[in-house]
């Protein structure tokens, strides 16, 4: 019996280990980093339209655009994959773990659907970022190191 009383005491304090991870997991990707998502979609559409100007064409900020545009297709991924799963999926989840029933909504439906081609595509772009971040780097090494050395003409 006593058996009895520690499974019951061990299950009740699982279920509200699951429900206080839900949680976090809701608080952390819903409600902290959706807005920062949002903004940082916002603020790098701001970055490339200034950096597509005629005037700002250079090497560096031809790099900056493109990294811009990485960051914009991984907070997009990012959004759909975990920010809006856990905004439409809470009470969901919150229902499995209390009830001890595994239902499946649409959305998760839609995630499990597109994770095959999601995740690949998120994690490729990631490392874009990553790479054209070092590009930038080395080409302002180079920028710095050997610099132009053209003669300044006056017509």
């Amino acid at each position: 019996m006593n058996s009895t009383v520690t499974k019951a005491i061990y299950s009740n304090q699982t279920d509200e280990e699951d429900l206080l991870v839900l949680n976090i997991r809701f608080i952390a990707y819903v409600c902290i980093m959706m807005p920062l998502s949002t903004i940082g979609f916002i603020l790098n559409g701001f970055t490339i339209a200034v950096l597509l100007h005629p005037r700002m064409r250079n090497s560096t900020n031809v790099y900056l655009t493109a990294l811009s545009v990485a960051n914009i297709i991984c907070l997009l991924f990012f959004l759909i994959s975990y920010s809006f799963r856990y905004m439409f999926s809470y009470d969901t989840f919150k229902n499995n773990i209390l009830l001890k029933v595994f239902n499946i909504n649409g959305y998760e439906n839609f995630i499990n659907m597109i994770y095959p081609y999601s995740n690949p595509i998120t994690t490729t772009f990631q490392l874009f970022a990553i790479y054209l971040t070092c590009a930038v780097t080395v080409d302002r090494w180079i920028y710095l190191k050997w610099p132009l050395k053209a003669s300044i003409t006056i017509c």
